[in-house]
């Protein structure tokens, strides 16, 4: 006879059942030992709208055997029939339909947003802390559920395989693998099993149950499931395990986070008495052992750990926290109050309001667990009774209701019993905060650089451009030297690089140009003639000599530009196309050509001779390697090659397009930054070249400010000056890209890369002995920054890399010895570049 299941009520389905904070069924204790492994059940669908008849019969299969039970249904999948689905559970498994995001912001974003679904009014009296989700079937980086709540990640796979168990830096405990458990599977469930508890490397088994759509089929595949499992219990072989103690039960350094914070404003009475009781009780929880943070408005007392306290004005809201500062206790919501505090360097919001929600929202901010407010040491020991072992409270200490020892003393031995729960620690509310959302660099990369804002931006130079004319146009002079003297007449060409004697004279050149090269050329005229260093004349007659040499150095068959030629001999070279470093050179041409006499199109005739045209495929530009076109990668490069080739009405890509992806400024920050992550070094060039030539866009404008936070932090930290680009060296290997990794940390954050290079160049000896200070990148600073940290740049190249004929390349850092008389065509030109940019405004 079939069971009538929306008379089930909520009492006799739950009969004999303890139901878990997380929303799994627990169960009563079964005859038999502990067995060898565990196994994790978890029901789950698909169908909109759920099943609600195959839920019940399922759950009353398994729990009349007290076998527990994890649901994965997705919030939208209720229907209309919720409400009876409701009053059967407690809570469930939130389940996600798609793939995670891979990268941890976006996966808080979106983490987030699902948590904000899963309210007592859709899934009862608890909300989950694990989530089920498909299995990527790629590695999993799971660093973004910790901070909504998420403990346990239940990965669902397509195909049936061996269980696995890990713990991602965030104290997330991760299973993948498993049994699809579909209609008459019991006998492939008692095999998979079998196997799993006879391997002493499986110790664990996740069985996913299909719910079918039939209450009666339901019925009938969870009993005999449940028959199975139970039978392994009775002998001592497995041990059904609830999805919440995934991570408790099987790795000893599973912890849970007590974050603890002192509500100041609490305290009543004269300023002097309220001080006392915030001092007296932040002293006690110091002596007990206690770490917490403390919430005040007053700034000037506020420490690195602790929090700024507003009452309920939003109005309140600083426009620069203290140095240091990076907590808030609010009680407002309003989003334009969360814009102010994240603007002022705010990383993470308590909210005291009733409105409050936890996760990470649109501007970044981490929205800490809705606080549990104590006013007595009975309300610390309730909550602890009430918690979960992968609960991670907020506790909000009332500092009025401690203002005496009687008060305080049990409180903080309450707190003290509490730290010595299993797995347990207690952490001040920055430590928390950072726990919860580390280790991911890249994040910390935008929350760092947003902190740093006031104190990048740039300001008035302390002397005039007027005053330091004279050491710019010396320094110009100089530059232009390094051309006077490598140049070919015939083709107006330079070495690419030169090694100098003492005296200056060419000791040893590469006569080998790359069409990056001939851009920076370009540009070095271009500021010698607005510099006033050569005459018009002079420049004219360059010009022609330089676009002769453009069309000698042309690949004949393919009409585009040779990727390298000799110096002497332009149809004498490679028979490659490079479209990154065409990119610099159709920029050059561009400039070049503004400066024509009306009626000369010599420019627009060469580049119309050009078929580049012809290597973009897809919007994507390629290039010609071996006879064939290979799509150009994503480079640093790519954004500076699309707005050079769209300035000659060839539409292109840039990676940095990444930046219009997301809701909020700071999503498209996160997207540029992981965009940045994957191309690798950012360094001065291109990135303040594109600036200089093309015009600032938003991410330039936000990568300059991350390089350069990034810069000020580094020379604050160690007294080191240090400002990377891509550089030759005077020595092997004679080429690196030097720049910032915004996804790595300490000494490796600081990258040199060496192309094609082998495993001696990847050692941190030998990054410690290749950074240099790149000497164009110094002036393309002062160009593009006015700042202080600017003139200490230009001071001490000016101090460090003068050459006869020059500037060095740039100055190593371990020791401050420049290139050895060695010198680079980009360098100079850059520099030339970046003094009359410098000296225009």
């Amino acid at each position: 006879m079939e069971r009538a299941w929306p008379l089930l009520n909520r009492r006799s389905l739950l009969q004999g059942l303890v139901v878990s904070t997380s929303g799994a069924v627990l169960p009563m204790r079964l005859s038999g030992t502990s067995g060898r492994a565990t196994v994790l059940v978890v029901l789950f669908s698909k169908r909109a709208p759920v099943p609600v008849g195959s839920v019940i019969e399922s759950l009353s299969a398994f729990s009349a055997r007290g076998i527990p039970v994890g649901v994965a249904l997705s919030p939208g999948a209720w229907g209309l029939q919720a409400d009876v689905l409701r009053d059967q559970l407690q809570c469930a498994m939130y389940w996600s339909p798609d793939p995670l995001p891979a990268q941890p912001y976006f996966q808080m974003r979106s983490l987030t947003t699902a948590r904000r679904t899963l309210v007592p009014s859709t899934y009862g009296a608890h909300c989950p802390n694990t989530l089920c989700a498909p299995d990527p079937g790629a590695e999993l980086n799971l660093q973004g559920l910790r901070v909504t709540g998420f403990r346990t990640a239940v990965m669902v796979p397509d195909t049936t395989g061996p269980t696995t168990i890990t713990t991602q830096h965030s104290q997330t405990a991760v299973t993948r693998g498993g049994l699809r458990v579909r209609r008459s599977g019991s006998a492939e469930a008692r095999a998979y099993l079998e196997t799993a508890i006879r391997d002493p490397e499986q110790v664990h088994a996740n069985l996913f149950v299909d719910l079918e759509a039939d209450r009666v089929s339901a019925r009938d595949q969870a009993e005999d499931l449940a028959d199975i499992i139970a039978q392994y219990v009775e002998r001592g072989m497995v041990t059904p395990l609830a999805p919440d103690k995934i991570g408790i039960r099987h790795f000893s350094h599973f912890e849970r986070l007590i974050g603890v914070v002192i509500d100041g404003q609490s305290a009543t009475g004269s300023g002097d008495t309220a001080r006392t009781a915030i001092v007296a009780l932040s002293g006690s929880l110091t002596r007990g052992g206690i770490a917490h943070s403390v919430a005040l408005h007053d700034t000037d007392a506020l420490g690195s750990t602790d929090c700024l306290g507003l009452s309920a004005h939003p109005s309140e809201a600083p426009a620069a926290l203290p140095r240091g500062v990076a907590c808030v206790l609010t009680p407002s919501h309003e989003p334009g109050h969360l814009a102010t505090l994240s603007d002022a360097g705010a990383h993470a919001v308590v909210g005291t309001g009733a409105a409050g929600y936890f996760g990470l929202d649109g501007n970044g901010l981490v929205h800490l667990r809705s606080p549990r407010r104590v006013t007595s040491w009975e309300d610390i020991e309730a909550l602890g009774e009430q918690l979960s072992l992968v609960d991670e409270p907020v506790v909000v200490l009332d500092a009025g209701s401690f203002s005496t020892p009687a008060q305080r003393n049990p409180a903080v031995a309450t707190l003290r019993r509490l730290a010595e729960l299993p797995s347990t620690r207690i952490t001040d509310l920055v430590t928390y905060a950072d726990e919860l959302t580390n280790p991911d660099p890249v994040f910390q990369k935008m929350r760092t650089t947003r902190v740093a804002a006031s104190g990048i931006a740039a300001r008035p130079r302390e002397t005039s451009i007027n005053e330091e004319r004279e050491a710019f146009m010396d320094d110009a002079r100089r530059a232009w030297r390094y051309f006077e003297t490598l140049q070919e007449d015939a083709t107006g060409m330079p070495a690419a690089t030169g090694y100098f004697t003492p005296a200056g004279d060419p000791e040893l050149t590469y006569d080998h140009l790359t069409q990056w090269d001939v851009g920076s050329a370009i540009f070095a005229h271009i500021a010698a003639l607005d510099l006033g260093i050569i005459p018009p004349e002079a420049f004219k007659q360059w010009r022609v000599t330089a676009l002769e040499t453009l069309r000698a150095a042309t690949l004949p068959d393919k009409r585009l530009p040779r990727a390298i030629f000799r110096v002497a001999a332009p149809d004498d070279g490679s028979q490659d196309f490079n479209a990154g470093d065409a990119g610099r050179l159709l920029s050059a041409l561009h400039a070049l050509d503004r400066r024509a006499s009306a009626g000369d199109t010599a420019v627009q005739d060469l580049v119309a001779s050009w078929d580049i045209q012809s290597s973009v495929i897809d919007g994507v530009p390629h290039s010609l390697e071996n006879g064939y076109f290979v799509p150009q990668p994503d480079t640093h490069a790519s954004s500076y090659t699309a707005r050079a080739f769209r300035r000659w009405g060839i539409p292109a890509k840039s990676a940095y397009s990444v930046y219009h992806r997301g809701e909020t400024e700071t999503d498209h920050r996160m997207h540029l930054l992981y965009e940045v992550a994957k191309i690798g070094n950012l360094g001065a060039e291109p990135l303040l070249l594109e600036a200089l030539e093309l015009g600032w866009t938003s991410p330039l404008r936000y990568l300059s400010d991350v390089l350069f936070a990034a810069q000020l932090t580094h020379f604050g930290e160690t007294g080191q000056l240090i400002a990377p680009s891509e550089a030759p060296r005077d020595g092997a290997p004679w080429f690196t890209y030097q720049g910032l990794r915004v996804d790595r940390t300490g000494e490796l954050a600081w990258d040199v890369m060496v192309p094609g290079g082998g495993a001696e160049y990847r050692t941190p000896e030998f990054r410690a002995q290749a950074r240099m200070v790149a000497s164009k990148a110094a002036y393309l600073w002062a160009a593009t920054r006015p700042h202080a940290y600017s003139d200490r740049l230009l001071a001490y190249v000016r101090k460090h890399a003068r050459l006869s004929n020059g500037f060095a390349s740039g100055i190593y850092m371990a020791d401050d010895r420049p290139t050895r008389n060695y010198g680079d065509v980009n360098s100079n030109g850059i520099i030339l570049q970046a003094i009359a940019a410098i000296l225009r405004r």
